[in-house]
């Protein structure tokens, strides 16, 4: 990073461009003119990428260049895994800076006071350090205060270092985890006002912004899909199961709460009583020995507290409740936070906007000056606490979302955008800032201005309020929800297989299987000849017996085609004839989030008796092994009409 100030006479535009040219690595130049006293930019799209460097012009002397002293030192721009996590393993750390570095050795880093092994790495790097053996527990990682790391100014600028810390759990049930988690739903806070807030008028609102900026968040997440309510969504938030039973589900998915209000009874007599009990985040978190609270300022809400605390029947699994209002809420939380005491997993909900909304009207001046700004000024509060104590806020992943949005002074239509579009946003350990939050999960996706049912299969599902709980169970490290039916999947996360089948839970539960019997992925639902199991390898439907993967022949000779079914990758085989030879790949094709048609092209010369055969997922390697077994038609060859078609009966694993 270098300042040149060039003192320039007499010298018109072009000059001043060759001079800018000839000082090299600059992206930007700002040219004076010294005669006309003008300014020029230049970009130079072939330079490195570096900081802008300005040319200052003087109105007298000869022109000269006078370069003064990269001061900056380099700094750390990534590191993975990311600080303050609760990792299955650890084996490796890498680091990316921010400018290009030298010296850089494996001594340079400790892990709990001992070298790295090896590192490999150069410029700004990723350099990878490859780890000693470690135990459980915490693990401190430092930069040795001997480390020789400096950029490549002259005179070169020393690394500063730096210190973070991760812990070691192999018994955790995902790959990586937090220790804490807050859930904060604010009633009635919809996304088709908050994106106008914090778009255009940040500094009325600095924490809000703050959220977007530092943590990953949408605009576009959902309510349920049936009710937009506030009891039947907070029910949905802490079971992740919907309101009612989606079109195919089995009868036992959803909570079937409909009411508005507290009932004096608790969820389990309530609702669908097909589920005599209905688990909840709480039930999770408890259970595996770890602290939860509830906090609320709606005293509707009094029934969720009795459903899952020891005033219910039938669990005590609320550790501590507080009904207050927000200011009082906040209160309790800070001082749970700064005093070391906060619950590993807390539920807090706030209802000023609701209820502003309700009598002044959802995007009114009181919603937006008054209501919205409290809701900012708290947020605040929290997060200056967990910036306060590093012991429990470096641990933290807080998530915000809403039950619902609201239109006029209400909020009963689900159909509505301005009611059923919720903002749904993570900030804290592990979450990378100012990012997309779909960008965070393998199985959600945006769904623009669509309103995609919980049972779709041909479309990934968006994010829904009713993700919550299991997002928050998998934050924390911990199985999901008994009984549950959405269950969001973070990228570089398995997908939960709890009984073992090969079949992840929430697509067996979307397809009206029992995530719970190991022996439904032998049956076949739809009577086509391939197993549940099958059907899921080769992303086809198990209750539809036309849904097959089929390499169709089109009419125009070599090419053909087939239906992609998303998240799956695919090769295209063939070979000479029936015995003829190894099956030899002719085209991958990559994975994509949405269902598609793929069109492949034979660059050959098209011979009688050659076959193809599609298979899923993509293999490894230029010639593999014979990978499925092809169903009739065993021997149809491109020429069969323009309509011949090749079924995997066994899915190879490449």
């Amino acid at each position: 990073m270098t300042t040149v100030c060039a003192t320039v006479a007499g010298l018109g535009p072009e000059r001043l461009l060759s001079l800018c040219q000839v000082l090299g690595g600059l992206t930007l130049c700002l040219l004076a003119n010294a005669s006309s006293g003008s300014d020029h930019r230049a970009d130079l799209s072939q330079a490195p990428s570096e900081p802008v460097i300005q040319l200052r012009a003087c109105r007298s002397g000869g022109a000269g260049v006078n370069t003064l002293p990269d001061q900056t030192p380099p700094a750390a721009a990534a590191v993975s895994p990311p600080p303050y996590l609760i990792l299955r393993r650890l084996t490796n750390i890498t680091v990316l800076f921010d400018e290009p570095v030298v010296g850089v050795e494996a001594t340079d880093l400790l892990i709990n006071g001992q070298p790295a092994q090896q590192v490999s790495g150069s410029g700004a790097g990723p350099y990878v350090f490859s780890l000693p053996a470690l135990s459980t527990g915490l693990v401190q990682v430092v930069w040795a205060p001997w480390h020789g790391i400096t950029d490549t100014a002259d005179p070169p600028n020393l690394f500063g270092g730096g210190t973070w810390a991760y812990e070691l759990n192999p018994g955790i049930a995902t790959e990586f985890a937090v220790r804490y988690v807050i859930h904060l739903s604010i009633d009635g806070f919809g996304s088709w006002y908050l994106g106008d807030y914090v778009s255009n008028w940040p500094s009325f609102f600095p924490n809000l912004r703050r959220l977007f900026d530092e943590g990953a968040c949408t605009l576009n997440a959902r309510c349920d899909y049936t009710h937009s309510f506030s009891i039947p969504n907070h029910c949905s938030q802490l079971t992740s199961r919907p309101v009612n039973q989606p079109d195919g589900w089995v009868n036992t998915t959803h909570h079937g709460v409909t009411f508005t209000g507290d009932n004096g009874r608790t969820i389990h007599d309530s609702g669908n009583t097909l589920v005599p009990y209905k688990a909840s985040v709480f039930d999770v978190v408890h259970d595996h020995g770890l602290s939860t609270a509830f906090l609320y300022t709606k005293d509707s809400l009094t029934f969720l507290v009795r459903s899952w605390s020891a005033e219910g029947t039938r669990s005590n699994k609320i550790d501590q409740v507080f009904r207050l209002s927000t200011l009082q809420l906040v209160d309790e939380l800070v001082n749970a936070i700064s005093s070391n005491r906060l619950w590993r997993y807390t539920f807090m909900h706030w209802n000023d906007l609701d209820e502003t909304g309700h009598r002044y009207g959802w995007g009114s001046t009181t919603y937006s000056n008054i209501a919205c700004q409290l809701v900012d000024a708290q947020l605040g509060r929290i997060f200056n606490a967990l910036a306060a104590n590093p012991e429990v806020g470096n641990w933290t992943v807080l998530i915000v979302l809403a039950d619902h949005g609201g239109a006029r002074w209400d909020h009963s239509d689900p159909t509505d955008p301005r009611i059923y579009t919720v903002p749904f946003c993570l900030w804290g350990a592990g979450i990378p800032a100012g990012v997309d939050a779909y960008s965070l999960f393998a199985n959600r996706a945006d769904p623009g201005t669509n309103r995609i049912p919980y049972s779709s299969t041909s479309v990934p599902l968006p994010l829904y309020g009713t993700d919550v709980g299991n997002l928050a169970t998998t934050l924390l490290g911990l199985p999901p929800i008994p009984g549950s039916t959405l269950i969001p999947v973070f990228k570089g996360q398995p997908e939960f297989d709890l009984d073992g089948d090969g079949m992840p839970e929430a697509w067996e539960v979307a397809r009206g299987l029992d995530p719970a019997d190991p022996t439904d992925a032998g049956l076949d639902t739809d009577l086509d000849g391939l197993s549940n199991l099958q059907e899921y390898l080769a992303g086809t439907e198990p209750r539809d017996a036309r849904s097959v993967l089929r390499l169709t022949a089109l009419r125009a000779g070599g090419q053909f085609s087939f239906s992609a079914a998303p998240h799956r990758s695919y090769s295209v085989l063939w070979r000479e004839g029936v015995g003829v030879g190894r099956w030899a790949k002719l085209a991958d094709v990559e994975a994509a989030a949405q269902a598609r048609q793929v069109t492949i092209v034979d660059p050959l010369p098209l011979t009688e008796g050659r076959l193809y055969q599609v298979v899923t997922p993509q293999l490894a390697g230029p010639a593999p092994a014979l990978p499925a077994i092809l169903r009739s038609p065993r021997a149809c060859t491109v020429d069969c009409g323009g309509q011949a078609s090749f079924e995997v009966l066994a899915v190879g694993n490449g």
